[in-house]
């Protein structure tokens, strides 16, 4: 990976986690945090190097031999993607009801186009339309799951 491609991939998740705090500050502050702890989190496993997730499967094979099958299964990463953007976009969807669904949405599915984008540039990784699928459901199930909440939590 050259400089520039480290320098261009850090700069853009620099600018999305940035747009995410800013997003995240109208929320109370404990959702506040934990909004911009699951972005963050979504960033990391999306767009660290293959060789460090390498190291970090390593790790909890060692420690939970269970997850060895599981992490090298056809699809692990399209569950990733999956339950990155279910988790962030149910956090989004119901802590900012003032912002309207179709444009969380939207903005939700660019960035995963962009970190799909992002990752064409990381040593390891690839680009895959799968990936945004995967993606674009989790955002789907994500506004189902944040309705449920809406719908169940609130007072009668």
């Amino acid at each position: 990976m050259t400089h520039f491609s480290l320098l261009m991939i850090g700069l853009a998740a620099a600018g999305i986690f940035g747009l995410g705090w800013w997003l995240a500050a109208p929320v109370a502050f404990w959702g506040r945090w934990v909004i911009r702890g699951v972005l963050a989190g979504v960033l990391a496993a999306l767009l660290v190097p293959a060789s460090a997730i390498q190291v970090l499967e390593d790790w909890v094979k060692a420690w939970l031999p269970v997850a060895a099958s599981a992490s090298s299964a056809a699809g692990a990463d399209w569950v990733v993607h999956f339950f990155s953007f279910a988790g962030l976009g149910a956090l989004l969807f119901y802590f900012r009801r003032d912002v309207p669904a179709a444009a969380i949405g939207a903005g939700l599915i660019g960035l995963g186009g962009l970190t799909e984008v992002l990752q064409y540039f990381v040593e390891g990784r690839s680009a895959a339309v799968g990936d945004l699928v995967a993606d674009g459901i989790g955002v789907g199930v994500g506004y189902l799951v944040a309705w449920g909440m809406a719908v169940r939590l609130e007072p009668r």
